[in-house]
């Protein structure tokens, strides 16, 4: 009901959106009654644990997995995010990359908006491979960068969601600092975990200068081989049924009801009241943090048909950049460099009907909804 309301099934109507929303309460009802409830946390740890609880009071549906190794149905969850352990030979093996921009989105921990501060020039030197040697060379550079450390005083889910440089990360005596800086200079050697590091597998890890931690189980050891992980992947959750239902009282013109589940969603994880004066930013900023990583975004910039600009080159995937020098400093810098070019044109919004089914089926109508 949510998507039949969204723009691009057509033009919205008070009258779809009231079906949408009638259809949430239905399953906020539920929670009413104590079905389902939105478990408080004291810190990010907790946070990040309720996706690894199949008994999280919060899930309405979830996919169990079995963590004998003797079944087919373990979760693959911990080893596709990686470093599953910073220090257990992977050498920063990862396959889903947050990037810099989705994490620029976290906000501090006072519900301020987060943007990098201090910056100013400096001159470092970037080590290469020479091709025709294959030696490391230096190469004089000049960066714009800062020292002050863009990972403090953010938003729980942050921490619950991101593994940084610096981030702590392993399982038992293997939890240290998840080195993801790279050489600024002649002398100093790359973090292990970083694609720089010239020590092992080094061309395997992370290229935006980050990696999910969402879905990690931190008390998964790794090391056991009779046993696999079993994190549940959740489909729905009481969260996001608060968030759908917000956003059918936007549409619908009562921001004060949308306001208070928003500021439901926020004072689970410690973060002050949304103001509802630009209700719609507040809004896409909660839906976007809390179901990041959950398969939520494209099918909600596809329904809202902003898939254009999501697309567009201001948005394409660049890195964050963590430089160390001699004396210990860490420099932080934006690299501009798109990672992968992406494109999006109108007509992907949707599939195209094969000509065989429409054959089969004279009568269907292979046009877009909103046609």
């Amino acid at each position: 009901m949510l998507y039949k309301a969204s723009p691009l099934f057509g033009t919205s109507s008070t009258e779809r959106w009231k079906e949408a929303s009638d259809a949430q309460m239905e399953v906020i009802e539920l929670a009413n009654q104590g079905i389902y409830s939105l478990p408080s946390v004291s810190n990010y740890e907790e946070y990040a644990a309720l996706f690894c609880n199949a008994e999280n009071p919060e899930i309405i549906f979830e996919k169990l997995y079995d963590s004998s190794i003797s079944s087919t149905a373990y979760s693959a969850s911990y080893p596709m995010s990686s470093p599953p352990g910073a220090y257990n030979g992977y050498n920063g093996w990862g396959v889903w990359l947050p990037t810099y921009n989705i994490t620029n989105v976290y906000q501090k921990a006072d519900g301020t908006d987060f943007s990098m501060s201090g910056l100013k020039n400096y001159n470092i030197q970037i080590p290469s491979i020479d091709d025709t040697t294959g030696e490391i060379v230096y190469k004089d550079s000049t960066i714009v960068a800062t020292e002050i450390n863009p990972y403090d005083n953010r938003e729980m889910r942050f921490y619950a969601n991101i593994l940084y440089d610096g981030s702590l990360w392993g399982y038992g005596d293997d939890n240290h600092a998840v080195q993801i800086y790279e050489s600024g200079q002649e002398g100093v050697i790359s973090g292990e975990q970083s694609p720089t590091y010239t020590s092992g597998e080094y061309w395997n890890a992370t290229q935006t200068g980050y990696y999910l931690r969402k879905f990690m189980n931190a008390n998964y050891n790794q090391w056991d081989e009779t046993i696999m992980d079993n994190t549940p992947w959740i489909f729905f959750r009481l969260a996001e049924f608060y968030l759908n239902y917000a956003e059918c009282q936007i549409e619908l013109g009562n921001n004060a009801e949308a306001l208070k589940y928003i500021n439901l969603i926020r004072k689970r994880v410690n973060l002050p009241d949304a103001s509802g004066i630009n209700i719609r930013e507040e809004y896409e900023y909660e839906r976007k943090v809390e179901l990041m990583f959950e398969g939520q975004r494209f099918f909600d910039l596809r329904r809202w048909k902003r898939m254009e600009e999501a697309y567009s080159t201001a948005n394409l995937p660049t890195a964050m950049k963590v430089y160390k020098l001699l004396d210990g400093t860490l420099l932080y810098t934006h690299s501009t460099t798109i990672l992968q070019k992406r494109s999006f044109r109108e007509a992907m919004y949707w599939m195209p009907v094969p000509r065989y089914e429409l054959n089969k089926c004279p009568n269907l109508d292979g046009r877009p909804y909103e046609d």
